[in-house]
């Protein structure tokens, strides 16, 4: 085997790490925004008794916090 291709893959091998690094460390963010938005989200509207209105906009809020964290890091990373 060449040097060359040695060198070749040795730089896939530590591409394909760095890139398995990166996708568990944005679903491990994504994960714990997930949870801290969830746990902001039920305080809230448990001072309004879990009505209809208060579960919908906890809802909305949950998805709009991730989409826009998720969207961010996107913009990050490129």
């Amino acid at each position: 085997m060449k040097p060359l291709d040695r060198l070749s893959e040795y730089l896939g091998a530590i591409e394909k790490r760095l890139r398995l690094l990166a996708l568990t460390r944005g679903i491990a963010v994504t994960a714990g925004l997930a949870l801290t938005l969830t746990v902001l989200a039920v305080l809230v509207i448990n001072q309004f008794a879990f009505s209809n209105p208060s579960v919908i906009s906890a809802r909305v809020f949950l998805f709009l916090g991730l989409a826009a964290a998720i969207g961010a890091a996107q913009v990050t990373t490129a």
